[in-house]
């Protein structure tokens, strides 16, 4: 991990980089009313597949892109054998949510539509305030506190000694691990192809899932390798392995 926070490859198993802060997603706004939600200031829609983002005021135009690109490029990458019928996975996500949040209180998370339904009130670490974010078959939450940072301020906030605070550098580690768990819940990969066993662990096999992805696209602090056995795997997910790089993103 070199000091801009990009993983670098040794393996030669990623494919070409893709400079998220560089790039600037091909979004339409829309003006749909059917697409309006309580208490979010903006929605905008992906192409192919068309998946709808929904933002706060808060959130920058740096982190949609961002998101926009990592989601854009996870789904193209998608194995055609996933959905045998239409050859053409990405389009199981047409209609898909996204909900980007960022540095809002517990109390003001409770009042978006869907993320305010999400976890816990209070601020223990089963709360909103501390998780910030999750994810299903029809949608996930992320938020921008979490995408090239060290530490998360808020969630520090909530705890008393310094050996529980978090410190952690990240780069697009929750976009792409939460994209995973999503990915998993639409096409049921734990019961597939022996997943179940080929990433349980300490964490269990749906959270090992969800990191083995943040290994495949390189966004794991630090950095790490996954076994032949998850990379046959993964391989039977993804078509492509994308080194997802940070330079550019907060410039």
């Amino acid at each position: 991990m070199d000091t801009a926070g990009v993983l670098s490859s040794t393996d030669e198993n990623f494919g070409q980089a893709f400079y998220v802060g560089a790039y600037e997603a091909p979004l339409t706004e829309s003006e749909s009313e059917l697409d309006a939600e309580p208490g979010w200031d903006e929605c905008w829609v992906m192409k192919g597949p068309s998946i709808k983002i929904f933002v706060t005021e808060n959130v920058s135009d740096e982190a949609l892109d961002a998101v926009a690109g990592i989601l854009k490029i996870m789904t193209n990458a998608l194995q055609p054998a996933l959905d045998p019928v239409t050859k053409n996975p990405s389009s199981k996500f047409n209609g898909f949510k996204v909900y980007i949040t960022n540095e809002e209180t517990g109390d003001e998370l409770k009042k978006l539509n869907t993320v305010g339904q999400m976890w816990e009130d209070g601020n223990g670490k089963k709360s909103r305030n501390y998780l910030l974010g999750g994810a299903s078959k029809d949608f996930l939450w992320i938020t921008e506190q979490m995408i090239c940072t060290t530490g998360i301020v808020g969630r520090n906030e909530l705890v008393v000694e310094d050996k529980d605070k978090d410190t952690s550098y990240r780069s697009f580690d929750q976009v792409v691990h939460e994209f995973a768990h999503s990915i998993d819940a639409m096409f049921d990969l734990q019961k597939a192809n022996g997943n179940s066993k080929v990433f349980d662990g300490a964490i269990g096999p749906v959270e090992g899932f969800a990191v083995a992805v943040q290994y495949w696209f390189g966004v794991l602090s630090p950095g790490g390798t996954i076994s032949a056995q998850q990379r046959t795997n993964l391989s039977k997910v993804f078509t492509t392995q994308v080194d997802f790089r940070t330079e550019g993103y907060g410039e």
